[in-house]
């Protein structure tokens, strides 16, 4: 299960439907509240905490009930995906995942740095520059703990030559290989757990696809609320530095 998990992590950037470009959360921000000029992560900063949240628990809500469908799906008897119910289960929640830690992070202007020169308009160029934020962002998610987007100590290193070099880092691999690895290790234990429950659940017709749906969508909903419970206070610890530098 985990070595599974790290393989599906490690090819994501190669696999449709795993990236999300800032601009394209920016276009949703201005399109439900009305608020343009957004091109930047810094530009975040000056829109109310209430409209991010509400945007976020909007983001969060659109991803639950695509991930419920597909639960539903794969519990009914004979469903077009039941056969491969586990595979599809992992990937699509993987991928819920991967996508809802990108689309908060933007939310909030954590993802990407806040205090990067520009963001990058190739998507596949601009991903690779944020995997590691990726990552953590998803342990974040997924309530491993101890984990954090890292800008509040490139704000408190603001003033110094190093900030600048923290920012425009090369991707270290052993870093990104040490997340990808703590990923694979609490997923695989959190999904197993999981598919022993609903094995029985399996063999109660139409009720287990209900089941299933219900579990999908609370599972998206704990780790949408962990994100903005963290991002929040990430975001508000730097907020007064952020302004400062765009002032």
């Amino acid at each position: 299960m985990e070595e599974n998990v790290a393989s599906l992590i490690l090819s994501a950037s190669k696999m449709p439907g795993y990236k999300r470009h800032p601009y394209d959360t920016y276009a949703q921000i201005k399109k439900v509240h009305g608020i343009a000029n957004i091109q930047h992560p810094q530009d975040v900063y000056g829109i109310d905490i209430n409209i991010l949240r509400k945007t976020a628990q909007g983001i969060i809500g659109d991803h639950q009930r695509w991930f419920a469908a597909t639960g539903f799906a794969a519990g009914l008897p004979g469903g077009p995906i039941a056969v491969a119910t586990a595979v599809v289960d992992i990937e699509e929640y993987l991928r819920r995942i991967f996508l809802l830690s990108q689309e908060i992070g933007h939310v909030y202007g954590l993802i990407p740095n806040p205090f990067s020169e520009k963001v990058d308009d190739d998507i596949d160029i601009y991903f690779e520059t944020v995997k590691e934020e990726i990552l953590k962002a998803m342990l974040i998610g997924l309530g491993a703990g101890g984990f954090t987007i890292g800008v509040a100590e490139v704000a408190k290193m603001l003033a110094e030559k190093e900030a600048k070099d923290i920012v425009a880092k090369k991707i270290n691999d052993k870093v990104i290989t040490q997340l990808v690895k703590e990923i694979a290790k609490f997923l695989g234990k959190k999904v197993t757990k999981d598919q022993i429950a609903k094995g029985v659940l399996k063999f109660v017709p139409i009720v287990g696809g209900g089941i299933n749906a219900v579990g999908n969508y609370n599972a998206i909903g704990y780790i949408g609320e962990n994100l903005i419970e963290s991002f929040e206070k990430e975001h508000n610890s730097v907020k007064s530095r952020v302004q400062a530098k765009c002032s």
